[in-house]
């Protein structure tokens, strides 16, 4: 006998599934003074073969072990292993920014009620610098669409521009 189903192994060729798997039935009878047969059956995944396509090898060694490779179509796995999306340049820059941003505002906010007893906005890292910031850009938005005295009015001048006239506005 040339190996046994009691003492079968099952592999696959590679990490790839798509190559085929590997049968190996060992436990046969003795082969010599210390080996037993075994029969080995290498199953490749061909997509083009439409009958089956059996060879035989001979073993090498001792010659207790038949060889046989198989390509069938019937060897494919029958679905494809899903590839994992990988995340673009773009993502991974966004969201390194976001960690570094979160840890600056944490480490900071850490550090300032730690150290100062900073509670509530106070404990914001540069808050005097990110108010300042708030204050350009709004009044730096709001100077295109009002008058010099619409500014003037909201608290909203200090800056060294020159007041638009009606015309210009529009």
């Amino acid at each position: 006998m040339w190996g046994t189903l009691a003492n079968t192994e099952a592999s696959l060729i590679s990490t790839d599934p798509t190559q085929g798997m590997v049968l190996t039935y060992r436990g046969g009878d003795a082969c010599g003074l210390d080996a037993t047969f075994s029969t080995t059956f290498t199953l490749q995944c061909d997509p083009s073969v439409s009958t089956l396509r059996v060879t035989s090898l001979p073993d090498p060694g001792t010659g207790c072990n038949l060889q046989y490779t198989i390509r069938t179509k019937v060897a494919c796995p029958a679905f494809r292993p899903k590839t994992v999306p990988s995340l673009g340049a773009g993502w991974i820059v966004f969201i390194v920014l976001v960690l570094l941003g979160a840890l600056y505002l944490g480490g900071g906010m850490a550090y300032k009620r730690v150290v100062y007893g900073a509670s509530g906005f106070e404990s914001i890292p540069n808050i005097d610098t990110w108010r300042a910031v708030r204050r350009v850009v709004c009044c730096e938005a709001k100077r295109g669409r009002y008058t010099h005295a619409e500014l003037e009015e909201a608290g909203m001048t200090g800056g060294d521009y020159k007041a638009a006239s009606d015309g210009e506005l529009a």
